[in-house]
């Protein structure tokens, strides 16, 4: 970061100078190149209504064109979406990407379900797959190095979806002692089998 030399008479230019490093830095560490998925937040009806030329926006959407059922007609499509969104009031705008998807007609609009579609899955952040990596580091620990790939996935599958599992340990005792039937279990009080 370079140091800019400014005169500080005022707040406002103290903030300023924040504000206008602070803009800098974040174009700088978030290229254009990188941020092609926030065109897909133009289809928003806040957005969309501010839109000049929808050439631009079509364009920049035709990144995902084998997602597209008609990728020549999404020009009129966005057109007509944006005259949708132009003759209701601001208060009944959808905030969400989400909240559009659940209220677009898929047969008027097709190519733009789908690209709602796609802007509702993408990941906004690696934060999903850094959780799926600590799960597998945790799971995975130097002792059970030696494990299976499926009873690794399994055990995995069951650490991430834990809060879904119904799991009946008296159950999974009683096999364990049905599978390994040694002298140890043979007293054993969870051994119902033998008493």
């Amino acid at each position: 970061m370079q140091k800019v030399t400014i005169q500080r008479n005022t707040s406002v230019e103290i903030l300023r100078f924040h504000f206008v490093t602070f803009k800098t830095e974040i174009a700088v560490r978030f290229q254009m190149e990188d941020r092609k998925g926030t065109t897909l937040f133009e289809l928003l009806p806040a957005q969309i209504t501010q839109l000049e030329s929808a050439d631009d926006l079509v364009t920049s959407l035709m990144l995902w064109e084998d997602d597209l059922l008609t990728p020549s007609s999404l020009r009129a499509e966005i057109l007509l979406w944006k005259r949708l969104w132009d003759g209701k009031n601001v208060c009944d705008y959808p905030a969400s990407l989400y909240d559009c998807l659940k209220t677009i007609d898929e047969d008027v609009f097709p190519n733009v379900q789908r690209l709602l579609t796609v802007a509702c899955t993408l990941p906004i952040s690696s934060c999903e797959a850094e959780r799926s990596f600590s799960t597998l580091r945790r799971t995975k620990t130097y002792l059970r190095n030696t494990m299976g790939e499926e009873r690794l996935s399994g055990l995995v599958l069951m650490n991430v979806h834990h809060q879904d599992l119904k799991i009946d340990v008296g159950e999974i005792c009683q096999l364990f002692i049905s599978k390994n039937t040694r002298r140890m279990f043979e007293k054993c009080i969870l051994n119902i089998n033998k008493a």
